[in-house]
């Protein structure tokens, strides 16, 4: 029988055979020396390496196939290599290339290298930068080439210490998802061993770079490049969104997630900071997590009422507290594709005795939501005006039930004629007195701002956030699709329903990150 010391010495040999990077052999011989037997079984049993999620590789940096290191990617681009292969082919994969970047973080850089060298190794062009860039930057690269694949490299906001190495494709320049992910893991293996070695001209990286300049098959990204061009006129482009928006929201707020089969709230607090690059205060400033007591059976609708009183509590002590009262709440059940919103509505009389109440809102009327709140906090913006007479629709006054209690009817939706011209009621016609038809009054309640677009009443996973925290749907989401695509927090909302989607959207990512991330220590608002 093999005893620890044995097991733990074969694992050790097999890690140094193919590992060719002198920092995690060195670990690795320093922990043999230790007798860190129990250590070594477990970060060098190749049945413990980490899996690719749709947040690509995640994890500390050291020896071992459930750390990040050199080998680890190597093994992962080399599996992406022969995957894209198989999905689009090398003609295509060659045609496009694949797009890489990195940040300031730690390794970010040297596995960024290891990445293109691998890809130049076999032939394919590679877009890297030539400098730190942000995540958004990489995905922009990936997008505007429309690359077979892309990389970034760069570390958690969770900790320090920790790497994260995101992976764009197959073929669409966003993140991967399943079953690409999947698949790509389960290639990794030792039987596969054009993937599980590392190529033998890794052992030269530096030399495979400088022939990939020379050969024009590496293509270094700087700031004077035209990519770098395109990308910060769209920044600007979103920067003055951003202004605007500021401008224009009269009320500051926070948004209370009352999240149902999801109790990890630090994988939500990754899912936002993937989304918008935002710090952890800057989440914990405009996001509440509520504490969810409800079963997986309860269904949405009945747990916003439990939010909404929890949020009441939080808000009577904001002002002591010094931070923004809650004034949306979105109650999701992940699992079953539901959802329900509610919203903080002011009395409309001026009593001192009325008190703000809480509206909510079931999910076939989220669209009509996202209207009313766009109208109400957007209005002047000439990109919300455009797309507002776009889709027929008009303003003048709140379009919220008069009654100011906690209500469950279905708002309705002021439309006009794309001429702008006064509707009248034709009985005769079968016209409804806003001047539409049957037909337009049904796709109006449904969501005619969504142009035909009825998600909300199938899925959970077309739920986009606005930067400064509010969550808006339907129109809202159709508004920023163009300003927000390149960075990834865009969604498109006609595509078929038969596509395999991204996880760029809010709703994809908490499906996405139910497994995968290893728990931290993260608050919870507690009432």
């Amino acid at each position: 029988m093999i005893n620890l010391k044995d097991k733990a010495e074969q694992l050790i040999n097999d890690w140094l055979d193919l590992d060719f990077w002198p920092a995690t052999r060195a670990k690795a011989l320093e922990m043999l020396a230790n007798e860190s037997y129990a250590q070594i079984q477990k970060d060098f049993d190749p049945r413990n390496r980490l899996e690719i999620q749709s947040h690509g590789l995640q994890g500390d940096y050291g020896p071992g196939f459930n750390k990040l290191n050199e080998l680890v990617i190597a093994q992962t681009a080399q599996s992406i290599y022969y995957y894209c292969l198989r999905v689009i082919g090398e003609t295509e994969l060659k045609i496009h290339g694949i797009g890489i970047g990195y940040d300031w973080s730690p390794h970010a850089k040297d596995f960024a290298k290891v990445s293109a060298a691998v890809f130049l190794l076999y032939g394919v062009r590679v877009y890297m930068v030539s400098e730190p860039v942000s995540a958004s930057y990489a995905e922009h690269l990936n997008k505007h080439y429309m690359c077979g694949c892309g990389f970034m490299a760069t570390e958690t906001h969770i900790s320090r210490t920790e790497c994260r190495y995101i992976i764009y494709g197959i073929g669409y320049g966003s993140a991967l998802s399943a079953p690409h992910s999947t698949n790509v893991s389960e290639m990794i293996s030792a039987s596969n061993s054009h993937i599980f070695v590392p190529h033998p001209g890794l052992k030269s990286l530096d030399k495979v770079l400088e022939k990939g300049i020379e050969t024009r098959l590496l293509v270094m990204v700087d700031q004077e490049h035209e990519v770098s061009k395109v990308y910060h006129k769209k920044l600007r482009l979103l920067k003055y969104f951003d202004r605007e928006y500021r401008e224009k929201t009269k009320r500051s707020f926070r948004i209370g997630c009352f999240l149902i089969g999801l109790y990890d709230i630090c994988k939500v607090t990754n899912i936002l900071q993937n989304l918008f690059q935002f710090s952890t205060d800057a989440i914990q400033s405009r996001f509440v997590f509520l504490e969810s007591v409800q079963s997986n059976a309860v269904p949405p609708e009945q747990c916003i009422a439990t939010a909404c009183k929890q949020a009441n509590i939080i808000n009577s002590r904001a002002e002591a507290d010094r931070v923004p009262p809650i004034k949306i709440i979105i109650s999701i059940d992940i699992n079953a594709e539901a959802i329900c919103l509610a919203e903080l509505i002011d009395s409309p009389s001026s009593s001192a005795h009325c008190q703000p109440q809480w509206h909510i809102y079931r999910k076939e009327d989220i669209n009509t939501f996202a209207m009313n709140w766009c109208v109400e906090n957007l209005n002047g913006n000439p990109t919300v005006l455009a797309r507002l007479k776009k889709h027929r629709l008009t303003y003048g006054c709140s379009t919220y039930p008069p009654s100011h209690s906690i209500q469950t009817d279905s708002p309705k939706l002021i439309a006009a004629q794309c001429s702008g011209a006064a509707c009248k009621s034709d009985s005769s016609n079968s016209r409804h007195p806003w001047g539409l038809s049957r037909e337009e009054e049904e796709e109006t309640e449904c969501g005619a701002v969504c142009g035909r677009y009825q998600g909300f009443q199938n899925t959970a996973e077309e739920i986009i956030t606005a930067r400064d925290g509010a969550i808006t749907f339907g129109v809202l989401a159709e508004l920023l699709i163009d300003l927000y695509e390149f960075s990834g927090t865009g969604i498109n909302i006609r595509r078929p329903a038969n596509e395999q989607r991204s996880s760029n959207t809010f709703g994809g990512y908490l499906s996405s990150f139910t497994q995968g991330i290893t728990p931290q220590a993260c608050q919870v608002e507690s009432v």
